[in-house]
């Protein structure tokens, strides 16, 4: 899934669960300054920061143990290290989701970073709850 893929997936996300801003971003070889401006980020509505909030991230469509390891991190926050996503679906293109319960930040935000390992981070699907 290319870049604008993932970007438009996110938003539709996002608007069919009613929820806020959601900055998303990529510490690998993309480039940018965080700001609204940057084409990396991707922002909808906008949360109270008093509520707590569920992530649930979406993947599947890996062939090979260790073939692409990243880490994911939720308001600075590391949520998941060195995350296989093969091993952690129990096989080859197998899916699998995790849940992360979280509060937006003082600006009202959930801010996930996807950082790279052996390989750039996938997501398939990412929601928000809260």
């Amino acid at each position: 899934m290319n870049r604008s893929a993932l970007r438009s997936l996110i938003a539709m996300l996002l608007v069919l669960s009613g929820l806020s801003i959601l900055s998303v971003s990529s510490a690998s070889t993309v480039t940018g300054d965080g700001s609204p401006s940057d084409s990396n980020i991707t922002y909808v509505g906008r949360w109270a920061s008093s509520n707590p909030s569920n992530v649930k991230s979406y993947w599947s469509g890996v062939t090979a143990a260790g073939q692409r390891l990243f880490s994911v991190s939720i308001n600075g926050s590391t949520v998941l290290s060195n995350f296989d996503i093969y091993a952690a679906a129990g096989g080859s293109n197998r899916a699998i989701a995790r849940t992360f319960s979280t509060t937006a930040n003082s600006s009202g935000q959930v801010v996930i970073q996807f950082i790279s390992g052996t390989e750039n981070p996938k997501v398939n699907g990412i929601t928000v709850a809260g």
